[in-house]
């Protein structure tokens, strides 16, 4: 995924960071499982019987705001479809004012 990811980037002209994170406000933990499934974009957070498990830091997602200040954001959000507030409930706490982008 981080692969296709800096390749898409690199194809389109762009400087981008990528990385593989869970990110969370606040974080309790600082790694988590993510499972890996044969189509990159059906890997998530939710085990599954065809995943392969692997291990993947936790980042504070204020935190990386505050290190990047980044001016646009490109986002995957899995693992979040059970949430019971919701698919996008966890990036609705985060405050992304700060990124132009979106204050358009």
């Amino acid at each position: 995924m981080v692969d296709v990811a800096r390749q898409t980037s690199q194809l389109n002209g762009a400087t981008a960071s990528v990385a593989a994170a869970v990110l969370q406000n606040s974080p309790s933990v600082e790694e988590a499982s993510f499972y890996l499934r044969q189509e990159f974009w059906d890997s998530s957070l939710v085990p599954g019987p065809a995943a392969t498990e692997v291990k993947v830091p936790v980042l504070d997602l204020a935190a990386e705001f505050e290190a990047h200040q980044p001016s646009y954001l490109i986002v995957d959000i899995k693992g979040g479809n059970g949430h019971p507030r919701g698919r996008h409930a966890r990036m609705r706490s985060q405050d992304l004012c700060r990124v132009p982008s979106l204050r358009e």
